[in-house]
Formats: structure tokens, sequence, C-alpha cells
């Protein structure tokens, strides 16, 4: 697990954060009934604006084909990765996975992108969306096509950007800061957001 989370450049600030589960369907059993696979993975505690924990995610450190699975101690609960620390007055970045999330300053991670759940979870901020970077692929356009018909602030990449998400693009080379100046350099709305995205899909 160490060796994963220093091959993903991980900020070291949030390693204490995040643990270890070398049977991950006992370590869920402590929390809840619930039937999953008993293979190793990292843990990716969830909290609430409370800083109590609500679920996590455990992501596996292997090519196994289901990579996340999310935990929610409550089926009700709205899960937003990172919502205990964003401060709700300062742009927030919305990303797709936590991880990506823990590179861009006040940043959070709605998990499986429901944005119907901004105002529980945001509040009144006007965040900026940063979906993943992968135009060939049918779900991500269509969460970013969801995003420009309801008005909301999106990142679109430049084509001549390569890595297919923030945590890819730090891999390749480009430091977190380097990764945030690409975000708010390329953020759109309304109708240029429309034809920014015409020009970036591939579907």
């Amino acid at each position: 697990c160490k060796q994963y989370v220093t091959s993903r450049k991980i900020p070291t600030e949030y390693l204490k954060d995040l643990y270890y589960a070398e049977n991950f369907a006992e370590f869920v059993h402590k929390h809840i009934q619930k039937d999953v696979g008993e293979e190793p993975r990292l843990i990716i505690p969830i909290m609430n604006r409370q800083n109590e924990m609500v679920g996590f995610q455990g992501r596996a450190l292997d090519d196994n084909a289901v990579r996340y699975v999310t935990i929610k101690f409550d089926e009700d609960t709205k899960l937003c990765f990172g919502s205990e620390r964003v401060n709700l007055r300062d742009m927030v970045y919305v990303m797709e996975g936590p991880l990506d999330a823990l590179f861009i300053p006040n940043s959070v991670a709605i998990l499986g992108m429901n944005h119907e759940i901004d105002s529980v979870l945001l509040g009144n901020s006007k965040p900026i969306y940063v979906l993943d970077n992968e135009p060939r692929n049918k779900h991500v356009v269509q969460q970013y096509h969801k995003l420009i018909n309801t008005n909301k602030t999106v990142c679109i990449w430049p084509n001549s950007v390569s890595g297919k998400d923030v945590n890819d693009m730090v891999l390749k080379g480009r430091t977190p800061l380097e990764v945030k100046r690409l975000i708010d350099n390329n953020t759109y709305s309304g109708p240029e957001a429309l034809i920014r995205f015409n020009q970036w899909k591939k579907v």
C-alpha cells in the first residue's frame, strides 16, 4: 500500500488520512454488513461537514476489475469526499475521484457525480467541475453535457493535454500548481463551454 501511494505521488500531508486493509471484507464488516471481496485495498475515509465518517472507498491496489468500492453507512447519505475541510467561501473544485481532490486546494469529489445534490453538499458555492480528460468516454461526455446544459462552470481540457485525470497529469510531470493553473485557464460556462466541449469530445 505504501508503494502504491508513493507511486501515485499522493501529497504527503494527506497520507495520515489514508488507511490500508489487508482484508477488505473484514474491514467492511466492522462497520456494516455488505458482500465484498477479501482483497487488500487502500481505504479512503469519507467525512461529513462535522468531520464524522459517513462512509469510505476501497481502492484496489492491483488490476482488480472493480477499482473502487464505495461503502455508505446510511444509504440516504450523500457522499462528498473532502467536505470536512473545504472552504465554501472560496472557489471549490469538484473532481470525479477522491485521489484527484488531494492535489488541488479546496477540492472535493462528489461520489457518483450526482450533481443534483450540489445544494446539499456545497451550499451556495459556485464550483468548477473538473471531470476526467477522457473525450472518448461516453459516460464522461454525457456528464459534461449535463453540467453545461444546467449552466454549471466546467473545466474543458485543451486537446494538447495528456493525462486522463489530475493524478495522471502529475505522474506525467506537471506539478499540482501547474495543473491548477491549467484548470483555471480553461474554465467555461454557457455558450462558450458548449463550443469548447464540442471541440474536445471525440464521441
